[in-house]
């Protein structure tokens, strides 16, 4: 394993990613010549918006997860301006694209995909996980059309003093009832994520506007 890794371990090739945070790049790693997707944030963003916390939960989530289905983080560390996340990458694109391009799966590739996804959010919900942010969007294909499940920025490890969330947060097409109306909810509302999200598959998506 390497240590003291540091942004200038690497080589920039291209932007494969823009948020209102910060980025997505794809990079060579100098020491190994490995190729790696690298999440950069501007600190004084996530200062500003108060969204710092979940920068830290993110990277407390990414640190305890190691499943086929769920994106890899291999290194984190920091410097004065950026926080910096380096994930394996992967060159599939994302499942929306696929989705958008084809409009609509058959009946056996939404099968392929979503028991990829029923067994990935299985396993945060072992872990005590919400994903709370389930979409097209936030998964990733490998080069063999597998899925990678990625973007933890709105999961929530349940604990014995808080078992439940109320927070209003997702993508409005994917938020479940208990969601909206502002309730307590828990991992019940990543299935119902997983039933909207095959339903577009298969009849299309055809919704346009985010949270």
């Amino acid at each position: 394993m390497f240590k003291n890794v540091n942004i200038d371990d690497f080589e920039f090739l291209k932007v494969i990613g823009k948020g209102h945070f910060g980025k997505v790049s794809q990079v060579r790693f100098l020491r190994d010549k490995q190729i790696y997707a690298l999440k950069s944030l501007k600190k004084s963003k996530l200062y500003e918006e108060k969204d710092l916390q979940y920068t830290k939960s993110e990277r407390k989530i990414l640190a305890l997860l190691n499943h086929p289905f769920i994106i890899k983080l291999r290194f984190a560390f920091q410097n004065l301006k950026k926080l910096y996340f380096v994930m394996d990458y992967y060159n599939g694109g994302e499942l929306f694209y696929h989705m958008k391009r084809q409009e609509i799966f058959t009946e056996s590739e939404a099968k392929f995909y979503i028991s990829q996804v029923v067994l990935a959010i299985e396993f945060l919900h072992s872990k005590k996980i919400i994903y709370r942010d389930l979409k097209p969007e936030n998964i990733i294909l490998d080069k063999y059309g597998y899925i990678k499940l990625t973007d933890f920025g709105l999961a929530k490890v349940e604990n014995d003093k808080d078992t439940v969330a109320n927070t209003l947060c997702g993508t409005t097409d994917y938020l479940s009832p208990e969601v909206i109306k502002g309730e307590i909810y828990g991992k019940p509302v990543d299935i119902w994520c997983i039933g909207i999200l095959q339903y577009e598959m298969l009849f299309g998506i055809v919704r346009n506007h985010l949270l």
